[in-house]
């Protein structure tokens, strides 16, 4: 099993005296028989996960049917209607579907054997769960454990509290945007939870139109077009905070490589590092670069 999911039988025949013509109808009987039992056990696994899928679309949109069979239904597959919850989104992407698949079926098996209820499905290429609240502390250690045990590269996103059932949507879509911002947080940490992205969230939201107005994301512009590694060599050392012995030691560089590579950045986009103004402006225009460009 899978999490919930049937991959197959082992029918082990103990035995030391060669098989007969009787025990090989015996064998062939019996992989007929699994077969059966898995084709049934697959259609189960696949009806409950419709089952849920639709559940939560429901639950996420801002107009859920909240009637009382809606919310037994609920129930039945597991949400804990009198908690809080909150809503878990791990972006899945092209080449890590398959991380997707192993991370959810990990989740279910560790939040099952601890005893913890979720509703959990796929939705548009993303994993996505709802958890009670006072389970969010074991699901970071999960994550954690996970993302070291299995390597596992997703990004998390965890939306904020949903004190009742028809505030979920906005949990979701906090969730959403958390997980998508993940990356560029620079935080060694397995999921990000929209209350931390601060100024990031301001600059998913910026307009084009001011956007277009900023002289500094102009100049990260022409950098980015000129020279990628120059602005990937920027960002690691103001995401290190203007120290360029941590950012060398980030980009595995000699020291006097970093400050060539950064008097190159400084003079192509016309600014001086020196100054903790300039460079607060030059770190906020490549994340709001970034945002776009991903």
């Amino acid at each position: 099993m899978a999490g919930r999911k049937p991959l197959g039988y082992v029918w082990l025949i103990a035995d030391t005296r060669p098989l007969s013509q009787l025990d090989f109808a015996a064998i062939e009987h019996a992989a007929t028989v699994a077969a059966l039992i898995m084709t049934k056990e697959e259609e189960v696994y696949r009806a409950t996960e419709r089952r849920t899928g639709d559940l939560l679309d429901c639950l996420l949109s801002a107009d859920a049917p909240l009637t009382p069979a809606f919310m037994a239904e609920a129930s039945d597959l597991g949400l804990t209607l009198e908690s809080a919850h909150n809503v878990l989104v791990v972006r899945g992407q092209d080449e890590s579907l398959e991380e997707l698949h192993l991370l959810e079926a990990r989740l279910r098996e560790v939040l099952a054997r601890a005893g913890c209820s979720a509703l959990m499905a796929q939705k548009h290429g993303n994993l996505v769960a709802v958890l009670p609240e006072a389970e969010i502390p074991r699901l970071q250690e999960i994550l954690a454990t996970l993302r070291h045990q299995e390597n596992l590269r997703l990004q998390a996103g965890l939306g904020g509290v949903a004190k009742h059932l028809s505030d979920l949507h906005y949990s979701y879509r906090e969730a959403q945007e958390a997980a998508y911002l993940h990356p560029l947080t620079g935080a060694d940490q397995p999921s990000i939870q929209f209350h931390e992205l601060g100024v990031l969230h301001w600059l998913y939201h910026l307009s084009d139109e001011l956007r277009a107005e900023n002289a500094y994301l102009a100049r990260i512009q022409q950098l980015a077009a000129r020279d990628e590694e120059l602005l990937h060599t920027l960002e690691v050392y103001l995401d290190q905070g203007g120290n360029a012995t941590a950012a060398a030691k980030a980009l595995y560089l000699h020291r006097s490589t970093l400050l060539y590579r950064l008097e190159k950045c400084a003079a192509l986009c016309g600014v001086d590092l020196s100054s903790p103004f300039q460079r607060l402006n030059l770190h906020v225009a490549i994340k709001a670069w970034m945002i776009k460009s991903r």
